[in-house]
């Protein structure tokens, strides 16, 4: 996506990208001594948890640390997010946000990707193709689109809420394991508010306090650094719930996925 802002520059999700290269080393290391032999590792996670910043330190570290092995390394950091079937829509009168809201919310979840366009990515991928696909200009909601040769790639990293879905074909599937909230140490500050997730107006309440908030650092959204809205809580909530039954659903049919917590200033992989 144009205009997302990772905090590159934490050493907290340098630390995460380190314990994924822990788990990927021996099948990274003999992917890159084939030739055309290519790798596919996803990322999801709650909106606002790291994985974009977590993906962005990991495509850094592979081809930093790997290059012994292949000087030329190749890593293509895709968001799955730019791929939301609703982003098809853009020129319609209403901005995304807004249909949602329209239709109440309905149908969060892994479906709201358009899964064709998903799947050419990763067949021009495999084949070393050229392939065009969307990009979500965040700055004005807009739909660019960019064109990329999939031939010298050797490692495609995707990230996004679902990302680890069953239907998207992965070498490695990872769960970033909490909210926003959570892995920047602001629970206490949620939990007030947090048992009246279940009705719209205890949501209402929760927006209206953390809105309301003067303190920069603590309580803004961190995505482009704007306020958390009434809105935007409800979305990120219907998120959550999203997100449960997705993991769910992987587990009941066995399909492997690695969660990454953070938890007292480290990450564990579970």
């Amino acid at each position: 996506m144009l205009h997302d802002t990772p905090n590159i520059g934490s050493k907290k999700f340098y630390d995460a990208a380190t314990e994924i290269i822990k788990i990927i080393n021996c099948k990274l290391k003999n992917t890159l001594s084939v030739n055309n032999q290519k790798l596919v590792i996803s990322i999801s996670g709650e909106s606002g948890c790291g994985k974009s910043t977590i993906a962005h330190q990991l495509s850094k570290r592979i081809m930093h640390d790997f290059r012994k092995i292949k000087n030329d390394i190749s890593v293509k950091h895709l968001y799955v997010d730019n791929f939301y079937t609703e982003n098809n829509k853009m020129i319609s009168l209403l901005k995304r946000e807004d249909r949602i809201i329209a239709r109440n919310y309905a149908g969060i979840g892994p479906d709201e990707y358009d899964w064709s366009m998903i799947d050419n990515v990763l067949y021009c991928f495999a084949n070393g193709f050229i392939c065009r696909m969307p990009c979500v200009d965040l700055l004005n909601q807009e739909i660019d689109y960019l064109e990329t040769n999939f031939l010298e790639v050797d490692i495609l990293i995707l990230d996004g809420l679902y990302a680890i879905d069953e239907r998207l074909q992965a070498d490695f599937r990872f769960l970033v394991d909490g909210a926003y909230y959570q892995i920047n140490n602001w629970e206490e500050e949620r939990r007030k508010y947090v048992e009246k997730f279940d009705t719209i107006e205890g949501l209402y309440d929760y927006a209206r306090e953390i809105t309301s908030k003067t303190t920069y650092n603590s309580y803004q959204d961190i995505r482009g650094k704007e306020k958390l809205t009434e809105a935007r809580v409800i979305r990120l909530e219907k998120e959550h719930k999203a997100l449960l039954r997705m993991t769910s659903s992987i587990k009941n049919k066995n399909i492997d996925f690695l969660t990454l917590k953070y938890n007292k200033d480290s990450w564990k992989i579970l």
